[in-house]
């Protein structure tokens, strides 16, 4: 499986890469740092997951979120700063969406479920989003 890290360079997107690369199922990870550059890579390459770590939330983010499931349905997990920010990610329907300073085993618990379920093409149901 082929997962995308969407992150500013730097010990988060340096740590979600490690994270998902000890991840038995993923065989690859790319990073880019910016929307741009994620908009540009699923309209050539579908992931089987994408993670988001943008902060602030931009209209360019707001876009692609709203645009990209038309292009690929991929799982789509957003990590997010504080508790606004969680509120305006919930409302633009990603697969999940969690706080910044997760335990890193919580979340590799999540990415594993993401990838089963996408694998398996079950309903996405994790409880972290309310």
């Amino acid at each position: 499986m082929l997962a995308l890290v969407v992150a500013r360079p730097g010990l988060v997107r340096d740590g979600l890469s490690a994270l998902l690369s000890a991840t038995p199922d993923v065989r690859q990870v790319v990073q880019v740092e910016d929307t741009d550059s994620a908009w540009d890579f699923v309209q050539t390459v579908c992931p089987d997951l994408i993670i988001f770590h943008v902060s602030p939330l931009t209209t360019e983010l707001v876009d692609f979120i709203k645009q990209g499931k038309d292009f690929c349905d991929s799982p789509l997990l957003m990590i997010v700063k504080d508790e606004l920010e969680r509120k305006t990610a919930v409302s633009l329907g990603p697969d999940l969406v969690i706080m910044e300073g997760i335990p890193s085993a919580k979340l590799a618990t999540y990415i594993t479920t993401l990838l089963k379920q996408q694998s398996e093409a079950q309903p996405i149901q994790l409880k972290e989003n309310n």
